[in-house]
């Protein structure tokens, strides 16, 4: 059992010990953003306490160029855009969207999977800063059908409609959030950033 936890199988061949679920790295880039990740990458805890996900001690600058290198890796169509832009709608109509979004959250019983804040189910990541760690259009493209996504989540599709969904995004974007997540520059201006990356991604296994 705790070989399997510790997913060891993700670099060694160990026979009759099956790989754990962990998330498709294709796309990433345009789920997640990058200050987000380098914060992932520099230490995978501070973020999720109960991750599998080990500390590499990579430096700044090899946790810049390795999310440099990750966030190229986009979703080629199954991303749908919002329907009204989140930034720009009027505090009236967020504000309103968020009540629903609420409601609908609590609804969901996304809690029973989903921790939030250290409070929930642990059968599924924590929630609680998750509007600093997807982008929106993401997580609206997401709710409508997780398994286009990843396709063995357990994660069952609620039957939102569109406003709905855009009313639980604006929810969680807003409300679930990490102060420590900072906006930074969406790539590094090192040109180099690409193949350091790729290098930095193979010597440290990530595909494993």
């Amino acid at each position: 059992r705790l070989l399997k936890e510790a997913h060891c199988v993700g670099c060694h061949k160990m026979v009759g010990v099956p790989r754990t679920f962990v998330p498709d790295l294709n796309g990433i880039g345009s789920k997640v953003s990058r200050a987000w990740l380098v914060r992932w990458l520099k230490d995978p805890r501070s973020y999720w306490e109960r991750t599998r996900m080990p500390n590499f001690q990579l430096s700044d600058e090899e946790a810049g160029v390795l999310a440099d290198y990750l966030i190229t890796f986009k979703d080629k169509g199954k991303i749908s855009p919002l329907p009204e832009n989140l930034r720009t709608m009027s505090e009236e109509r967020r504000g309103k969207l968020y009540d629903l979004g609420r409601t609908r959250f609590g609804e969901a019983r996304c809690i029973s999977c989903h921790a939030v804040g250290g409070r929930g189910g642990t059968a599924a990541p924590d929630l609680g800063k998750i509007g600093s760690k997807v982008s929106p259009a993401w997580l609206y493209s997401y709710l409508k059908d997780p398994r286009l996504f990843q396709p063995d989540v357990e994660m069952p599709r609620y039957g939102f409609s569109d406003e709905e969904r855009l009313a639980v995004v604006a929810y969680m974007t807003t409300e679930l959030t990490d102060p420590e997540v900072a906006d930074g520059p969406a790539i590094s201006s090192d040109p180099a950033f690409y193949e350091k990356g790729k290098s930095l991604f193979r010597t440290s296994n990530c595909a494993g």
